[in-house]
């Protein structure tokens, strides 16, 4: 009997970003019946987990395996970001998705998000404070 389980980790990764992306997308929808409130605070939260999980892991060495930005950028989580910060029905979650896009621009500088925000809001993701 075969105790290697390493091909399950591709598939459950690949679940982990759908999920991600799901919850970003259904919360833009005001159809969507199937969120809540807690579901976006949960996916945000694991998010910024992931983000300080990469950068710790880049201080300490330049080519780990852990990369949640490229793989959450295939998936398009970013720019999902950057329209729940324009969605006026998401404003509770407005300065943890700065800090969330402020945290990715950390790790990521040479590449620009698509978030069509003012030149106002772009300022404010930009200079928001690291804890």
């Amino acid at each position: 009997m075969n105790t290697d389980r390493s091909y399950l980790t591709g598939h459950v990764t690949q679940i982990r970003y759908l999920t991600y992306s799901n919850v970003c997308y259904r919360s833009l929808k005001l159809a969507s019946r199937s969120l809540s409130e807690p579901q976006v605070r949960r996916v945000l939260h694991l998010i910024g987990i992931a983000l300080n999980e990469e950068i710790a892991r880049s201080e300490i060495e330049a080519d780990h395996f852990f990369q949640f930005t490229d793989a959450a950028k295939r998936w398009n989580i970013f720019d999902l970001l950057g329209e729940m910060l324009q969605n006026t029905r998401l404003t509770q979650f407005k300065d943890y998705i700065v800090w969330l896009m402020q945290r990715y621009r950390e790790l990521k500088p040479e590449q620009s998000l698509e978030t069509g925000l003012s030149s106002a809001e772009e300022e404010e993701v930009s200079g928001f404070p690291l804890q």
